[in-house]
């Protein structure tokens, strides 16, 4: 009788195969590695294709520190910075010394807009919607207009944004571009 075999393979752990019977021999194997994990399966030893992919790669601890680093280096006055990944979850934040309190919250807003929206920017999301109240009105009450907030990509995958805030909009989204250049992120579109 054919049998599906589903294997866990866990990265220092033990492997344990389960047996059920269904039609046709198929494999599945299941990696865990760095918490990544992979669903494949084939129809022969010979062949394998992807059918699901269970992770989706995010911005790391050490890309959000080095982003904040270089965005403290480069702030021209005291400014608040949030790194989130792609769900718009906070990753790492910061607000210099007499930096405005209300700062750090923009700067998450910000960062959240870019990762949640399908903009690449808080700025491009705000020329998209063209003020309308009506319009504005439409989105997620956390999103943020202002500009200073930028998605981050790897290999073309959203990944993240970062938001600053603290500074006129334009030399926030300046120095959000260049932090997401220093995590070693790429700019969308």
């Amino acid at each position: 009788m054919p049998r599906w075999v589903l294997r866990l393979v866990v990265v220092g752990g033990a492997r344990r195969d389960a047996r059920c019977g269904l039609r046709g021999w198929l494999r599945h194997t299941w990696a865990t590695r760095r918490g990544r994990v992979a669903l494949t399966h084939s129809a022969n030893e010979d062949r394998r294709a992807s059918i699901a992919t269970w992770y989706r790669p995010h911005v790391t601890h050490e890309q959000a520190l080095a982003a904040i680093r270089a965005t403290l280096d480069a702030a021209p006055a005291p400014i608040s910075i949030a790194v989130v990944d792609d769900h718009g979850e906070v990753v790492a934040c910061l607000a210099m010394d007499a930096a405005p309190r209300d700062t750090l919250e923009n700067a998450r807003r910000k960062a959240y807009t870019a990762a949640r929206s399908d903009a690449t920017s808080t700025r491009a999301l705000a020329e998209k919607a063209g003020g309308a109240p009506t319009e504005l009105a439409s989105f997620d009450p956390q999103f943020s207009f202002f500009h200073g907030g930028v998605a981050a990509f790897s290999d073309g995958r959203r990944v993240g944004a970062v938001g600053v805030s603290g500074l006129p909009g334009a030399e926030d989204e300046r120095l959000a571009v260049a932090a997401i250049g220093a995590a070693g992120l790429e700019l969308g579109g």
